[in-house]
């Protein structure tokens, strides 16, 4: 395990810990409700507003007000407004030296596992809350021109646009993220509804990512 996921383990274990720690002196959830959900997740980047994130989220409640949870995502483009548009100036230069129309589209593609821990105000149906987590995020560079094809890796070298260790690496760059969260939990029977805001910020790499969601999920309680 290199040293990047190991700072994610510790960060996830540390937050484990804190959430069981909290549970021993909080009371214990209410055996008429049910302990656990998993939801489908579907929202957009809002920060920078680059595309749709889809994901599945499971928890359950460890305590009356504490609950642990872990969160896959997928984040269609990621990629700065700053690179796209200097993949657009380059593709008018190259239009206008070449007489050739050149035309360049380009996306970070992410993934993303999280645990963390929320806690939850309240006792009733409507439940807001506050949370954070640690894991890891891979991210992946495609850059396209329209009569080429990829050109990710010729863009970094003759055109010097992006960085090295997302535009060279064909299988893409795992790193470690952090996030915080809040919105409102909704459980009616056994169906459960979120609504929520998340600030996520990958770590190690040439240009640190800071990005947002919004995201809204629909989900099963057991």
């Amino acid at each position: 395990m290199n040293a990047r996921h190991s700072v994610s383990a510790a960060l996830v274990l540390a937050l484990v810990s804190s959430a069981s720690a909290f549970a021993q002196g909080a009371s214990a959830p209410r055996a008429s409700e049910p302990k656990w959900y998993l939801a489908a997740v579907g929202g957009a980047v809002s920060r920078p507003p680059t595309g749709p994130v889809f994901g599945v989220e499971i928890a359950e409640n460890i305590a009356r007000h504490v609950q642990a949870y872990a969160n896959f995502s997928y984040f269609d483009n990621l990629m700065d407004e700053s690179l796209r548009n200097a993949l657009d100036a380059r593709a008018v230069q190259l239009t206008s030296l070449t007489s050739t129309p050149w035309s360049f589209s380009g996306r970070d593609r992410g993934m993303s596992f999280v645990a963390g821990g929320k806690y939850l105000f309240g006792n009733g149906t409507i439940r807001p809350y506050v949370g954070g987590g640690a894991g890891i995020i891979n991210l992946k560079r495609e850059v396209v021109e329209a009569r080429l094809g990829d050109v990710t890796q010729a863009v970094f070298n003759d055109y010097h646009l992006g960085e090295a260790d997302l535009s060279l690496s064909t299988l893409g760059v795992t790193t470690s993220l952090v996030e915080a969260a809040v919105g409102i939990g909704i459980g009616s029977g056994r169906t459960h509804f979120d609504v929520g805001y998340r600030y996520r910020s990958a770590f190690g790499l040439t240009n640190k990512l800071d990005f947002s969601t919004v995201t809204a999920g629909i989900g099963y309680r057991f």
